[in-house]
């Protein structure tokens, strides 16, 4: 997993309770076809594949929740997974690569989230987003 710099998020003009809850991604300024929730995109990274995992949030201290969303190589949005929970604060503080499918998430001392990317799945088995709850000191 490599750190890349092709996206964007489409800007929103207006009072913010009016903005979309989706948000188009571009490519070099470019629609993809591709919409993600929220309004800010944090990091990104290039997988193989290629894949694409880009974090978003709602660049709001009020909305304080994170999105993982893995593209396809067709910029196709295949999984989402959220962070957030009402009266909980999910406001990312760092994302660290920890090999070529897995992310750590730090949402504070008391929460760091794994998420890891699988390769493929069959429908009964989940989503291609796994994410786990690191303990203090993992």
């Amino acid at each position: 997993m490599k750190p890349v710099r092709e996206f964007t998020l489409e800007e929103h003009d207006g009072p913010y309770e009016r903005w979309p809850l989706r948000t188009r991604v571009l490519r070099g300024g470019r629609p993809t076809g591709a919409e993600v929730p929220g309004h800010s995109l944090l990091h990104q990274f290039e997988l193989a594949g290629p894949r694409y995992l880009l974090v978003v949030d709602w660049d709001c201290p009020f909305e304080e929740e994170t999105s993982v969303v893995l593209l396809d190589p067709a910029l196709r949005v295949l999984s989402v997974k959220r962070f957030g929970a009402p009266w909980g604060s999910f406001l990312l503080r760092d994302a660290t690569v920890v090999d070529e499918r897995t992310l750590d998430l730090d949402f504070g001392p008391q929460d760091v989230q794994r998420v890891t990317v699988r390769e493929r799945r069959p429908w009964w088995i989940g989503p291609l987003l796994r994410a786990e709850r690191l303990r203090p000191g993992d």
